[in-house]
């Protein structure tokens, strides 16, 4: 379904959250509207079902009009809460960050300027989103899913937690905050401003997934995992390295050259997230990366 058709057919609830799965898995925008500002959480529509952005984690969330020279004089925080009271009704593109339907959890992204080139060449934030991005690219350059970093917690909402690893935003979903099997209030877990260490699941070119519970859990989990041994997993992070296998605790690297060949040269070309496989552990290295051979796929 195309964004338009998104924005102009009214679906049923199942529907629309079906929908809204499909285009996490996907990666691709679709259109929503702005419901309101609460606090630092805006509300987006999509279909019936509403949605946050944390704009404070998405930087410039528009593209830069001239700029009078009174608004060149405001401080940041400013000017960003008022574009976005003066956004409420219009309709934007979002990405999904997370869905889950039975929680009734919808995170979403608006990051309209991604590049230097939409900002006024006059402007001062110009310079200032060349800088961040490289950092952004560098950074993640450096981090790999199934590293553990140190994170600082920005905000707690809809037992969500939401921080910051060195100036890349990222989320940890409900299920991986704590290890009891109910969900529980993550304010008895951690505060905002926190710094807490935490396991990355999956990254994008725009925040990072990661887990609380693993990254507790990694030692204990690592110290059973041997070579040879064969385990289910689920595909946690799909990159041009390879296809990474979430084994309760750890992630396992498959790479590339297994699962990819002639023509098709990434594996999110023929795998999902949360695709089940069978894999054998070929390799724990001594800097703690495991890597494992594909042995069968669930379709």
């Amino acid at each position: 379904m195309s964004e338009e058709q998104a924005k102009t057919n009214p679906q049923p609830e199942d529907e629309t959250w079906s929908l809204l799965e499909a285009y996490h898995r996907n990666g691709r925008p679709l259109v929503g509207r702005i419901v309101e500002l609460v606090g630092d959480h805006l509300i987006v529509d999509i279909n019936g079902i509403q949605g946050t952005i944390e704009y404070a984690t998405l930087g410039v969330t528009w593209s830069v009009a001239e700029l009078t020279d009174d608004e060149q004089q405001l401080p940041e925080e400013t000017l960003v809460s008022q574009r976005l009271e003066s956004l409420k009704g219009q309709e934007i593109l979002v990405r999904v960050l997370l869905v889950d339907r039975d929680l009734h959890i919808l995170t979403l992204s608006q990051q309209l300027v991604s590049s230097p080139d939409d900002v006024p060449e006059h402007s001062s934030w110009r310079q200032q989103l060349q800088d961040q991005i490289q950092q952004r690219r560098q950074l993640l350059s450096q981090l790999r899913p199934g590293d553990i970093c140190s994170a600082k917690v920005t905000s707690i909402y809809a037992h969500q937690i939401n921080v910051n690893v060195n100036g890349v935003a990222g989320i940890i979903p409900p299920q991986h905050v704590a290890e009891q099997e109910r969900l529980i209030d993550p304010w008895r877990v951690v505060q905002p401003g926190q710094t807490i260490e935490a396991m990355i699941l999956d990254k994008d070119n725009d925040y990072l997934t990661l887990s609380l519970i693993y990254a507790r859990q990694f030692d204990a989990v690592l110290g059973r995992l041997n070579p040879g041994d064969t385990h289910h997993g689920n595909i946690s992070s799909l990159t041009e390295e390879g296809i990474y296998v979430d084994l309760n605790g750890a992630l396992a690297l498959v790479p590339v050259e297994q699962v990819v060949s002639g023509y098709i040269t990434h594996p999110a070309d023929l795998y999902h997230r949360g695709q089940t496989l069978v894999v054998q552990i070929q390799e724990i290295t001594a800097d703690r990366h495991v890597t494992a051979s594909l042995l069968k796929a669930d379709s």
